[in-house]
C-alpha cells in the first residue's frame, strides 16, 4: 500500500500522473492497464480522463455503497502505513440489498388454485433514489380503455384473446449498478454478492425496465403506441387491424381476424416465454362473459365478492340487488345520526 499526502484534492490528478503511476510501473515491472477511482470530481476532471485515454489506460469507477466508496459502522479496524491503529481503513461489506423467497398461489376465474409460485424478490425498500434507481414510472392500461375496447369488440364481433408473459420482469434490463446478496439456499460460501443484470422482482425500477423492453419488442413487429394510452398498441388497419392492450404481463388482443391474432402471438413467443389463454374470460380480477351472436358482453367480479363474503363470514347473509341507494342518502343519514350522538 502506498500513501501520498495531498495538500489539496485537486492535486490528485497530477499526483497519479506524475508520481504514483510511474512508481507502480517501476515496482511491478509491468505497464498499467487500468485504474479504479471513486466518482469524485478530482478524478473525473477532463485532464486526467483525457490523459488516461491517450495512454490506453482504462479508467474504472466504483459503484455507490461498495467497499471502495463508503466506510460505515461495520468497517474493520486496520493499520495503514504511518497511521494510527484506530484509523478505519477498509470495509467488510454488508450489502444493503437483501432478497427473499415469496410463495404465492394463483387462482383461476373460479377461485381454484391454478399455479403454485415460488419467486425470488429483492427488498426494494432498501434502495436509494438517484443511486440505485432513477425513473420508476411504467404505464399500465387505463380502465376506460379496457371498457371501450370490450364494447367495440362486442358490437363489431371482434375476437378477444388473452396472453400471459411468464416471469415478465426478468426480461427487463437494469441500467443502474445494483448488487444483491446471494439467494437464501443458494449461497456458495464465498460471501460474494450478485450484480443484477435483469430487473428482478421487487426492484423499484423493475416495472419500467419491463415496459421499455416490451415496447421495443412490439415496435420491432410493427406495433405503434396509442397517443391516448401508452399501454395500447396498434398494428395494421382495416380488416388486418390488431389492438393490443397490456397491463404489466397480462395481454389482451383484439381483431376481426384469427389469423392476425395468431401471427402476433407467434411473433411474441419468439421473443418471450408466453402462455396463450384462449378467449378472454378473466382479466385483472374481472369475469368477461359474452355472446358473440347477440353482440352483448358482461363484466362482473363475482369471485371477488365471494372471496370478501368468505373473509368476513357473510356467506349466509341475505342477498339484495343493490345494497345501498345510488344517491348516497342512506350513508349521509347514518353519518348525520352518528355525529349527533357524539
Amino acid at each position: 500500500m502506498w500513501a501520498y499526502p495531498l495538500k489539496q484534492k485537486d492535486h490528485a490528478a497530477s499526483t497519479i500522473r506524475d508520481d504514483w503511476l510511474p512508481f507502480v510501473e517501476r515496482q511491478s515491472g509491468h505497464p498499467c492497464k487500468s485504474i479504479r477511482t471513486d466518482r469524485g470530481g478530482e478524478f473525473l476532471g477532463g485532464d486526467l480522463t483525457a490523459w488516461l485515454k491517450k495512454q490506453g489506460i482504462e479508467h474504472q469507477l466504483t459503484t455507490s455503497y461498495t467497499p471502495q466508496t463508503k466506510l460505515g459502522a461495520s468497517a474493520l479496524w486496520c493499520v495503514h502505513l504511518g497511521l494510527a491503529a484506530e484509523s478505519k481503513g477498509w470495509l467488510l461489506w454488508e450489502p444493503s440489498k437483501n432478497c427473499k423467497w415469496l410463495a404465492k398461489i394463483k387462482t383461476d376465474e373460479k377461485g381454484e388454485p391454478s399455479v403454485y409460485k415460488s419467486r425470488l424478490v429483492a427488498k426494494g425498500f432498501q434502495q436509494k433514489e438517484k443511486e440505485d434507481y432513477k425513473e420508476v414510472f411504467a404505464p399500465t392500461a387505463k380502465s376506460p380503455t379496457l371498457r371501450v375496447l370490450l364494447a367495440v369488440a362486442a358490437v363489431r364481433k371482434w375476437k378477444a384473446k388473452q396472453m400471459d408473459i411468464v416471469t415478465a420482469f426478468l426480461y427487463g434490463i437494469v441500467e443502474e449498478e445494483v448488487y444483491m446478496v446471494q439467494p437464501p439456499g443458494y449461497e456458495d460460501g464465498t460471501g460474494r454478492v450478485c450484480k443484477l443484470n435483469k430487473a428482478i422482482y421487487g426492484l423499484k425500477q423493475a416495472p419500467r425496465c419491463w415496459y421499455n423492453r416490451q415496447a421495443s419488442a412490439l415496435e420491432e413487429i410493427r406495433f405503434r403506441a396509442s397517443a391516448c394510452d401508452e399501454s395500447l398498441f396498434l398494428m395494421g388497419e382495416g380488416e388486418s387491424l390488431v389492438l393490443l392492450l397490456v397491463y404489466v404481463d397480462d395481454i389482451l388482443l383484439f381483431s376481426s381476424s384469427d389469423k392476425e391474432i395468431d401471427g402476433v402471438q407467434r411473433k411474441l413467443t419468439e421473443q418471450f416465454k408466453c402462455k396463450s389463454l384462449g378467449e378472454a374470460r378473466y382479466y385483472l380480477g374481472m369475469h368477461i362473459e359474452r355472446d358473440t351472436e347477440r353482440g352483448w358482453l358482461k363484466l362482473h367480479q363475482g369471485q371477488y365478492i365471494n372471496t370478501l363474503a368468505e373473509k368476513y363470514s357473510l356467506q349466509e347473509e341475505r342477498e339484495v340487488v343493490t345494497p345501498l341507494p345510488s344517491d348516497g342518502s342512506t350513508v349521509f343519514s347514518l353519518c348525520s345520526t352518528q355525529s349527533k350522538r357524539s
